[in-house]
């Protein structure tokens, strides 16, 4: 009887380690789907960084054609002036 009850207690472990395992492997797969999340964001937020820099061009460049515009518009009034 003593051995059956080592063997039990073996079997026992052995399922408790079974079931840690499992879980341990839906951990991981969690935390991999995590990390193609925060991947994926940081690509998103790349995209912002280099969109923002483009609309940053953008209004200088708008910026200094107004300032054309403006003194084109200032000449002409003091022209007539």
């Amino acid at each position: 009887m003593p051995m059956e009850k080592v063997i039990e207690q073996l079997e026992g472990r052995i399922e408790d380690l079974v079931k840690a395992y499992g879980e341990r492997l839906e951990r991981i797969s969690e935390l991999e789907n995590r990390v193609k999340e925060l991947e994926t964001d940081a690509s998103t937020g790349q995209e912002s960084a280099n969109r923002v820099t483009e609309l940053e061009q953008q209004r200088e460049g708008l910026a200094t054609r107004l300032e054309k515009v403006l003194s084109n518009i200032d000449e002409v009034l003091k022209t007539t002036e």
